[in-house]
């Protein structure tokens, strides 16, 4: 989503992951209620839930804290690489 939100809605790069994760917030409440209230017993661990909610938390704190002190241009970057690294990833190993 980032990179089409530089290219096609022409976000600046911080703008753009900020908005990338803050759309994460209710499709992930929806999801988990989906999950949830499915017919047949929950496919949602609330317990493992819970920790992950406390890690997304904080990590959500601090990379917003860190990103801005990282210049767009290495964010930038840094996303080329990481797509770059999956891309590969996934057509060597499927």
């Amino acid at each position: 989503m980032v990179p089409l939100l530089v290219l096609w809605a022409r976000f600046d790069e911080h703008q753009a992951h900020g908005t990338s994760l803050a759309v994460m917030v209710p499709i992930a409440f929806a999801a988990t209620l989906i999950y949830y209230f499915a017919v047949g017993p929950p496919a949602v661990d609330l317990r493992v839930g819970a920790f992950l909610i406390a890690g997304s938390i904080a990590g959500a704190y601090a990379g917003g804290r860190l990103s801005d002190r990282i210049p767009a241009r290495w964010l930038t970057l840094g996303m080329a690489v990481l797509l770059a690294a999956i891309g590969l990833k996934e057509v060597a190993l499927p």
